[in-house]
């Protein structure tokens, strides 16, 4: 499998940078593993309005939201945050 390109918006990379810096390390690292296996084990495709988007709760209360592009081998993360405010993404990161 090839190696996708990872995209990270700049709404994400801020949220990123709330984050402590322990989980912005294991944010990082999982941003790694989606470089390489972007459907990982626990993944889904989101539902409704966010259907093009897939969620990956890489910790126990946080979740990487992102869109799969594979004829451009690209995952574009939209949303890093807790689970309980992570799905509330703004009209403009809907239209990816």
């Amino acid at each position: 499998m090839a190696k996708y390109t990872l995209i990270i918006i700049p709404a994400a990379r801020r949220d990123i940078k709330k984050l402590d810096k322990k989980l912005q390390k294991i944010t990082y690292e999982a941003l790694e593993t989606l470089e390489n296996d972007p459907r990982p084990h626990g993944s889904e495709q989101l539902h409704g309005e966010l259907k093009r988007f897939r969620k990956w709760p890489y910790t126990k209360d946080h979740r990487l939201i992102y869109a799969v592009l594979d004829k451009e081998i690209t995952v574009t993360v939209v949303k890093v945050g807790n689970r309980k405010d992570v799905y509330r993404l703004e009209k403009n990161k809907r239209s990816l």
